[in-house]
């Protein structure tokens, strides 16, 4: 994907769509080969995507009525009405193309083995994973020999690694670290904006939260800015919506931002009869207005 061009060719070299929209025909690359050598056909991709579709992710969503590998080289899918984001959909990386041999005989995936730059060495989940160049991929070869990827759980733990050089590159490095890591000479910071977004997900089925205005009450109690300002430093990256206004082919601007407001927050709760006990506890029927977090543990301090 890009945002010049939209969707590129990768294994599939170019594609069309029926003029009814319900039908897509992908005509393969002839010179694949997956990281065991053996070429990529139309059954492969067929396969590999039966499997994502079996599956709860993005294809499982779409309007799909089968996927068909009419040849060697030609893989088809109908829809059972348009869709015009299919390609899209297919460029994530949860829809990968693995070789048939990665598969058991009851369709679970048992080894990785895909078409990419490089092919994997060594996999330890969760902490590790090293990868070695794959010198017959289809496209430009990698410069690099090998890599290792490690997870680091801690934003303290990944400035550490950045300062002692333990590694090459670290990911998402908390803003209040910058200063500290500019006094570095052989760190480089490199900032920048990616669509990202922290969101407090609830659960509507929950006997407290089925109620709009409840919800409602919960979300007037949020000082989204303050957050953004502690957090992110920046007060601009506050929303209410999907992205922040920093995003700006997608954040609505007619839509403003919803601000703090605790007296009406508690206004809607006590409408919907919680109201505040001895102990200065929301209650309703005898329950508390008690709620589980459920979060990562390096977001709990």
């Amino acid at each position: 994907m890009s945002t010049s061009k939209g969707i590129n060719p990768a294994l599939a070299s170019q594609w069309h769509v029926s003029e009814d929209g319900l039908m897509w025909t992908f005509e393969l690359r002839s010179d694949v080969l997956f990281h065991d050598s053996t070429q990529l056909s139309a059954q492969d991709v067929k396969i590999s995507l039966e499997a994502a579709w079996a599956t709860h992710g993005t294809l499982k969503r779409a309007p799909i009525a089968g996927i068909y590998a009419t040849e060697l080289q030609q893989v088809k899918i109908r829809l059972n009405r348009p869709f015009p984001m299919l390609g899209m959909v297919l460029a994530s990386y949860s829809n990968a193309i693995l070789s048939r041999n990665a598969f058991d005989s009851e369709g679970a995936v048992r080894q990785l083995i895909g078409t990419g730059p490089f092919k994997l060495h060594t996999f330890a989940p969760p902490h590790k994973v090293v990868v070695e160049r794959f010198d017959n991929y289809w496209g430009q070869v990698a410069s690099i020999e090998h890599a290792t990827y490690l997870t680091g759980h801690r934003a303290e733990s990944r400035v550490l690694q950045a300062k002692s050089g333990e590694a090459d590159i670290v990911f998402t490095i908390d803003p209040s670290t910058f200063s500290q890591l500019r006094t570095e000479p052989t760190v480089n910071i490199v900032s920048q904006s990616i669509p990202r977004t922290l969101l407090l997900k609830l659960n509507s089925g929950h006997e407290f939260l089925d109620s709009v205005e409840t919800r409602n009450a919960l979300s007037l109690a949020i000082n989204r800015e303050g957050i953004a300002r502690q957090v992110l430093h920046d007060s601009d990256m506050a929303s209410d919506q999907l992205l922040p206004n920093s995003f700006p082919k997608w954040h609505m601007k007619d839509r403003s931002n919803t601000p703090q407001n605790i007296e009406l927050s508690i206004d809607l709760l006590e409408k919907q009869g919680w109201l505040l006990n001895a102990k200065g506890m929301r209650e309703r029927d005898g329950k508390l207005f008690e709620l589980t977090l459920l979060t990562y543990a390096d977001r709990l301090s």
